[in-house]
């Protein structure tokens, strides 16, 4: 055999896999990657789609492993959030109610000064309870200063009713609103 001449084809020493099996698809392992935001659900089906990679020539280990790396890191994320968002917590959460209330009283001014006074006293408890339920020093914070400026605001309201004087109940309520608005911000961020 020359130098320019080709050997006979052989297949048996020869790097041409087509009888090779193929390798089986794993959508498992895919699928889990690409739900791995929801990181129960990713981390379960990047888990089988590892487990199934074995028994299918690797097929899918990489998109499995992403999958469950992924999910760690997003279940992190989203415990971190969840157990930090002024959003969530239950003094925020409880004092919505008392939050309402006060706007209906805010939409409709005038009234019985007296029955105005009851009202306050009512969401003042409220307020004070929501802000014992909270998880955050921070929320805890924001509602007592609200609880405070209702509970001021109802003193004045008796004030104004008994002396006609209305000033020191205008001066409560401004003050009302810029820290109610400034807590239900606060309450409303993650």
């Amino acid at each position: 055999m020359s130098l320019f001449e080709t050997a006979p084809a052989d297949h048996a020493g020869s790097d041409d896999r087509s009888d090779a099996p193929a390798k089986q698809a794993n959508p498992v392992a895919l699928v889990g990657a690409i739900l791995s935001f929801v990181p129960p659900l990713g981390l379960v089906l990047s888990a089988i789609g590892y487990k199934r990679s074995r028994s299918r020539m690797g097929a899918g280990r990489i998109a499995a492993v992403i999958g469950i790396v992924l999910a760690v890191v997003f279940g992190g994320v989203e415990a971190y959030v969840v157990s930090t968002a002024p959003l969530l917590d239950a003094g925020c959460r409880d004092s919505n109610s008392a939050a309402d209330r006060l706007r209906a009283l805010q939409a409709s001014p005038g009234g019985d000064l007296a029955v105005l006074a009851a009202e306050l006293d009512s969401i003042h408890t409220t307020l004070a309870n929501a802000a014992d339920k909270a998880g955050s020093a921070d929320v805890r914070t924001r509602i007592d200063l609200v609880a405070g400026d209702v509970e001021a605001l109802s003193v004045a309201v008796m004030n104004a009713k008994t002396t006609g004087d209305m000033s020191q109940m205008v001066i409560a309520e401004n003050k009302l609103i810029a820290d109610g608005n400034a807590a239900d911000s606060y309450c409303h961020s993650l």
